[in-house]
């Protein structure tokens, strides 16, 4: 299990420590929702690093779909916390609002990633009204070269959660919206663990 939450202010990150010790969860997944300046946030998360360090506790910032900072400042953050028990939470499409590409995400904040989601899409131009609109399909489906993500990511040596996430627009009903969404979730797995199984591969053969 992993908590989640909005916001890296002192009254947030002490209410969901003291969740974390409530259920034993070990990983606190929480993302900016207003801009601050990164010194100001350096200097907070420095302040916890003590009680994250004595609970062995993991505190993952995620590059929200926010956008309120790039991935190189998320990584700057990081970097000057400088905690091993503060890490990424890698969104592999929330940057995009940003301009960034997920390959270019995940590789500038992958060396501090302690949390991988997963998710994929595809981008249409609007033929009226000018723009695009990004919108969500079946892990496998769309745009996500996972298969590079997942490559870069263990390169860097680190062993992240692997979450499945999904956006998808709402059916004519309750009941099609969740049959769609299971059906959704079946097929994301099932390509997640064929990839999973060829890098698991690929590793054994080369050691031998």
């Amino acid at each position: 299990m992993e908590l989640g939450t909005a916001g890296l202010s002192k009254p947030v990150i002490e209410r969901y420590l003291n969740i974390s010790m409530l259920t034993n969860v070990r990983l606190i997944r929480v993302y900016p929702n207003e801009r601050e300046p990164i010194s100001e946030i350096v200097e907070r998360l420095r302040s916890f690093s003590p009680i994250l360090r004595s609970k062995e506790l993991t505190l993952a910032i995620e590059n929200s779909s926010l956008c309120l900072y790039t991935s190189h400042q998320l990584a700057e953050i990081m970097r000057k916390v400088n905690s091993p028990h503060v890490g990424a939470c890698v969104d592999v499409a929330n940057s995009i609002g940003l301009l960034e590409k997920p390959i270019e995400t995940v590789k500038i904040l992958s060396q501090y990633a302690v949390s991988l989601h997963v998710k994929d899409y595809r981008i249409e131009r609007n033929s009226a009204g000018g723009g695009f609109t990004i919108y969500g399909v079946p892990l496998g489906k769309g745009m996500l070269d996972l298969k590079a993500i997942l490559k870069i990511v263990k390169h860097t040596g680190r062993d992240p959660n692997i979450l499945l996430e999904q956006f998808m627009s709402q059916k004519q009903n309750r009941m099609e919206t969740l049959s769609e969404e299971e059906r959704w979730v079946r097929e994301g797995i099932k390509y997640l663990k064929l990839l999973l199984k060829k890098e698991q591969s690929v590793k054994i053969r080369n050691q031998g």
